[in-house]
């Protein structure tokens, strides 16, 4: 009986050899898997820098905004990465330092009616932060990725740890 646990035969692996997760497979002409998750990822961003985190939900999640950034800047995109931070960005004094601070966890697509804040989910987005300078070379969301860092160490500070 075959096991439907594993995804690869061992001989497929040894035979194969390591795989480059970002490599497509198959007929040139043809959109492999990978092509078609980033076009997909590319039409969930609106006009306003965000990305739904799933089809006609109007539901929108600063982790998953955070890793899609990730992977336009790791796919060449670097200006769709931007116009998430660009979003955020404009955002520093009216939610990031506002109240007790730090991005909401969960928004509408059109950011608003934002809710509660996550530390996580901030976290994940200072490091696309300096993803983003690492690659560019530029401190263009220096005061953004600055602020987040500032919030962060806050709570560890009164917490005890992160």
């Amino acid at each position: 009986m075959k096991d439907e646990t594993k995804m690869f035969e061992t001989s497929i692996i040894v035979e194969a050899g390591p795989i480059d997760p970002i490599q497509d497979f198959g007929d040139k002409d043809e959109p492999t898997y990978l092509s078609k998750a980033v076009t997909w990822i590319k039409n969930m961003q609106s006009s306003n820098g965000l990305l739904e985190s799933a089809e006609n939900t109007n539901f929108v999640s600063l982790y998953n905004n955070a890793l899609a950034a990730l992977v336009f800047m790791e796919m060449d995109e670097m200006e769709r990465a931007e116009r998430i931070f660009d979003y955020f960005n404009a955002r520093i004094d009216a939610e990031l330092l506002n109240g007790n601070g730090g991005f909401y966890q969960f928004r509408n697509a059109e950011g608003e009616y934002g809710n509660r804040t996550r530390m996580r989910d901030n976290a994940w987005l200072l490091i696309a932060l300096n993803k983003s300078r690492s690659i560019s070379k530029i401190n263009k969301y220096e005061v953004l990725a600055n602020e987040i860092e500032l919030w962060l160490r806050s709570l560890q500070d009164s917490d005890g740890g992160l």
